[in-house]
């Protein structure tokens, strides 16, 4: 007698180790453990954290390159990494010893989010914008202060503008939130305009006159676009400062100066920003160069 073939039991389909996110924990001592995280981070993707260690000064001493024209002093965080960053009274810095080169200390990438409490971030130096940070993804600052970071503009070539720059502490395109912390003495500082030259024309040499200097724009953050919630937060003694003409045959400038505006925040039009009233009380003591001591732009007043 033929025997029927045996039944088969469909069995579910077991779930591949590499289609699950799993949250990944690390903790980093030294700059290069961040490094080392942060890289690990963005390959895992998903929510990760890194825990710094109590107390102790992360000195940034070399930089990454990124495309445009920001440089940082860590990996930028990439698109799919949700990652969170739990200081305990811990600065991060860039080194100012010897050559070290100038960059800021933190990007974050459209489609990736960075949470950070609980830390200082300092000394960041960038020649466009976001002296710290640079964010155009999700960026959440709890409990940090942001303090002595520079934006400057690159002077200008001969007859030539000077650089621009755009938030001496915190440039923003994206989605940022800032709770409980003090933002101070960052200075966004626009290039010197190049000096005027002999150039040669199609009738021969003439005279070109001094570059413009460079505008800068919000000392402390500048809100290029996007959505902004700021609340219980000080952000006091920044300056944005346009840059100097560039200077004519006689030695006195003959370029235009460059626009210095909001000291404190500058505002993009078409961002959603709200500020809490502490906030708006302690938006105070900045200085720009050319108009709004403290804010420039409109922003609503928010719970």
């Amino acid at each position: 007698m033929r025997r029927s073939p045996p039944s088969l039991t469909l069995r579910p389909r077991l779930e591949r180790l590499e289609d699950r996110t799993v949250p990944s924990t690390f903790t980093a001592t030294n700059y290069s453990d961040l490094v080392t995280d942060i890289n690990a981070a963005n390959a895992a993707g998903g929510a990760n954290t890194i825990n710094l260690v109590p107390g102790v000064t992360y000195t940034l001493g070399y930089f990454f390159a990124s495309s445009g024209q920001l440089v940082h002093g860590l990996p930028v965080i990439g698109a799919n990494d949700s990652l969170t960053i739990h200081g305990q009274g811990d600065v991060i810095e860039r080194s100012t010893t010897g050559q070290s080169p100038v960059f800021g200390l933190f990007s974050v990438a459209a489609g990736a989010s960075l949470t950070m409490d609980n830390m200082t971030m300092q000394g960041g130096y960038s020649y466009y914008g976001g002296g710290a940070i640079s964010n155009q993804g999700n960026l959440t600052l709890n409990g940090v202060t942001v303090q002595n970071n520079t934006a400057r503009g690159p002077d200008g070539t001969p007859t030539h503008a000077g650089g621009s720059v755009y938030g001496g502490g915190i440039y923003s395109t994206g989605t940022l939130t800032l709770d409980n912390c003090i933002i101070r003495q960052n200075s966004a500082i626009g290039g010197k305009g190049g000096d005027g030259a002999l150039v040669s024309g199609y009738y021969g040499y003439y005279y070109a006159p001094g570059g413009a200097g460079g505008y800068a724009r919000g000392g402390s953050i500048y809100i290029g676009s996007g959505t902004v919630a700021i609340h219980h937060t000080t952000i006091t003694a920044n300056s944005a400062t346009g840059g100097a003409g560039g200077n004519g045959s006689h030695g006195s400038a003959d370029g235009l100066p460059g626009l210095g505006e909001g000291g404190g925040i500058y505002i993009s039009a078409g961002s959603s920003v709200g500020l809490d009233a502490f906030t708006v009380s302690h938006v105070q003591k900045n200085k720009a160069s050319t108009s709004g001591d403290n804010v420039v732009g409109t922003y609503s007043v928010i719970p």
